[in-house]
């Protein structure tokens, strides 16, 4: 009786896991010369405003998390943009009596909202979804 009961609930569990709707997507987010984004999120946004968000870390990579810090997301398509890709430098105020940071953003600003940024990512299963960003437009130089 205790073997059957065991087969049974073995098999619920492995049903219940194998229907899990979340999936793995990881990648690295790089300039188009290869160099890594070093600072910011990812966020997969759907129409339902649903979030997952992956922190890129200082090689570029990323792993999504919906629930938990990396627990990916459910299968869907999805808008992608990233959000604070910015370095932040302290520079003196009034001859070095303060001192406060200098935000410079690190991508061009069209990646930092999911209407603009015009990536779109339909996830069926675990993947590997590498982005590709430009720099900020400088302003002319005279």
């Amino acid at each position: 009786m205790k073997k059957k009961f065991f087969v049974a609930l073995s098999l619920v569990l492995l049903l219940f896991l194998g229907c899990s709707n979340q999936v793995r997507v990881t990648g690295k987010v790089t300039f188009e010369d290869g160099t890594p984004l070093t600072e910011g999120k990812v966020l997969f946004e759907n129409d339902a405003f649903f979030q997952a968000v992956g922190q890129i870390q200082s090689d570029g990579s990323y792993t999504l998390g919906s629930y938990k810090l990396t627990d990916g997301v459910p299968r869907g398509t999805y808008k992608v943009y990233i959000t604070g890709a910015v370095s932040a430098e302290a520079r003196d105020v009034r001859g070095g009596v303060a001192s406060i940071p200098a935000f410079t953003k690190l991508i061009h600003p069209k990646f930092e909202a999911p209407e603009t940024s015009g990536l779109v990512c339909e996830v069926k299963k675990s993947m590997k979804y590498d982005i590709k960003v430009e720099p900020p437009d400088m302003a002319p130089r005279r």
